[in-house]
């Protein structure tokens, strides 16, 4: 897995933020919209009878932009999906809502609008762009703000959302094996951790990323595996090996062999000794209890937890 550039990890920010955190977000970039809202209608309308259409649009501004953040996750929640362009531009979808706009207003003038002159055309399709303009300049800030705030508060390690979600693709490959033929399968993670610490591999602690050793251990990893074996960044810390044809019986094997070596390359053991860190293995085998790959991936993910402890 290619490493992730910053548009990438804008992506996964997004997709891994909780929904409390977006709202609060989209609210906190609404404050300063009211405020301007207010400033450009009260003056002109002041306190009268359209009073009641401020103070709701305002309101509508509120809710809007509070939703802001969720619906721009669900894009990139498509945007993620197996076969989708992942360049997609986020602005399509306000560009194709304006253009639904514009449609609805000539189909309901059609013979009348295509009769006016050029300057009329040009009047009545001004009122649409002078709303859309400003709304999509603030649509396209709104987005950069947020991924900001939420880049800049956060601890995620957006190696392990993206080598979470390409390893469960690489088990969906090969599900079948195992499902409805009995064939044995395995996962094995190869985690480099202090050897003083103790920490959860689903929420790893972000001052602890060993990413530049696990992007030298991944090659050689690759070069000792069997050919129906299959390896891949799992995370800042973590390497995962799909072993194919492997049952529970038989894992050992392979992980000795891997581990060993990894431990006789000797420019990468003074590496991991610099650093004080310790090369933890987590292997589960599929079960018949397991409905999907994610479960053989939180058993592996589980099985590091005892082989952590040890190292405290």
């Amino acid at each position: 897995m290619e490493k992730l550039n910053k548009k990438q990890m804008q992506m996964e920010a997004f997709l891994a933020a909780p929904q409390h955190v977006l709202l609060r977000c989209g609210l906190l970039l609404a404050v300063p919209l009211v405020v301007l809202w207010l400033l450009a209608t009260l003056p002109f309308y002041g306190f009268g009878p359209e009073l009641p259409r401020i103070a709701g649009s305002a309101v509508l501004i509120v809710v809007l932009s509070g939703a802001g953040a969720s619906l721009i996750k669900l894009q990139y929640r498509i945007m993620s999906l197996p076969g989708v362009d992942h360049t997609l531009p986020v602005n399509y979808a306000a560009a194709a809502l304006v253009f639904a706009m514009l449609l609805v207003i000539m189909s309901e003038t059609e013979p009348q609008f295509l009769a006016m002159g050029r300057l009329i055309q040009v009047t009545v399709l001004a009122g649409p762009a002078m709303v859309f303009v400003p709304a999509l300049v603030y649509t396209i800030g709104y987005k950069l703000l947020v991924e900001r705030m939420i880049m800049r508060n956060t601890t995620i390690d957006f190696n392990y959302l993206a080598g979470y979600r390409h390893l469960e693709e690489q088990l969906s490959g090969v599900w079948e094996g195992p499902q409805e033929f009995g064939e044995p399968l395995s996962l094995m993670l190869l985690q480099f951790r202090p050897q003083e610490r103790t920490i959860s591999p689903a929420a790893p602690d972000s001052s602890q990323y060993q990413l530049d050793i696990v992007e030298r251990a991944l090659p050689i990893v690759e070069e000792n595996i069997r050919n129906n074996d299959i390896a891949g960044l799992f995370s800042s810390d973590a390497i995962w090996v799909i072993l194919g044809r492997t049952g529970a019986d038989s894992v050992a094997i392979p992980r000795e062999r891997i581990q060993s070596r990894l431990q006789a390359d000797a420019e990468f053991a003074a590496a991991i000794r610099r650093e004080g860190l310790d090369v933890v293995p987590g292997v589960a085998s599929y079960r018949r209890d397991m409905e999907s790959p994610q479960h053989l991936i939180r058993a592996a993910e589980e099985a590091l937890l005892p082989q952590l402890a040890r190292l405290k």
